[in-house]
């Protein structure tokens, strides 16, 4: 009474589709792991250290090149 039920023949279109979709998704996310490695990665030693950027404000604040805020309020 009810056909035997034939398998279906894969179709290349739709493959093709799919594998383009997973090869967008795979380079998203390596987009993605490359640019966390570059923004979040610890700051280099070629970059100035705390204690230096602090001497560095001193000095431009005793030259009168940086303002605080009580000094910008009165």
């Amino acid at each position: 009474m009810s056909e035997p039920e034939t398998p279906q023949e894969p179709c290349e279109v739709s493959d093709s589709w799919q594998q383009m979709v997973q090869a967008v998704l795979a380079l998203v996310l390596l987009l993605g792991a490359v640019a966390m490695f570059h923004y979040y990665a610890p700051v280099t030693a070629q970059s100035a250290q705390p204690d230096e950027m602090h001497q560095q404000v001193q000095q431009k604040l005793s030259l009168g090149l940086f303002h605080t805020k009580a000094e910008r309020a009165t």
